[in-house]
Parts: structure tokens; C-alpha cells; sequence
């Protein structure tokens, strides 16, 4: 019997690339999911440039999910489907060794 690997959960994606390509994406329909592939990717950074896409993809879920608040067709029960409102972490300072 094969041992499973649970350390490395893509979600059916090949890469964290494409993970983090497409938790970009899903904030759009399903905000809550995307938070948890979102966490899912921050443990799986392990060099500067994965880092830095990151926070260049934390930074656009963001944005995006701050512009939709400010929109008047905006229900938060509704958008995050009874979920509390979250917001993707930065976890890479660049200034610390390693990083």
C-alpha cells in the first residue's frame, strides 16, 4: 500500500502556481474557499520568488474584495455565504533572513 503524502494538498492543481492563479479567480464566486486555498498556499511558499507572487496575489484578493464592499448591490451574507468576512494574510517580510 502507498503511503500518502499530506503535506502537499493542491486541490487537484499541478503546481502552486496554478493554485495561487486560480485562488485569484475563485474569490470572485466563492471568497471563503479561496481563503482557505489561500492558507493552503502560504504553507507550501518555500522560495523568495513563490513568496513574492504570494503577496502580489494576496494583495489583488484584497483589493478585489474591497472594492466589492463598497458596492451598493453588496450583502455580506450573501457574498460570503454565511462565513465571517476574511481577508488573505501576507506572510513574507522580505526583510527577515531567509527571505
Amino acid at each position: 500500500m502507498v503511503k500518502q503524502n499530506k503535506t502537499l494538498n493542491f486541490r487537484g492543481f499541478y503546481s502552486l502556481d496554478s493554485l495561487l492563479d486560480n485562488a485569484q479567480y475563485l474569490v470572485k464566486w466563492n471568497p471563503y474557499e479561496a481563503m482557505v486555498w489561500m492558507e493552503e498556499a502560504r504553507g507550501l511558499v518555500d522560495n523568495e520568488h513563490q513568496a513574492r507572487k504570494y503577496n502580489r496575489i494576496v494583495d489583488t484578493i484584497n483589493s478585489f474584495l474591497d472594492s466589492v464592499e463598497k458596492m451598493h448591490y453588496y450583502d455580506r451574507k450573501e457574498f460570503w455565504k454565511g462565513a465571517a468576512p476574511e481577508r488573505a494574510v501576507h506572510n513574507f517580510d522580505f526583510g527577515i533572513e531567509g527571505f
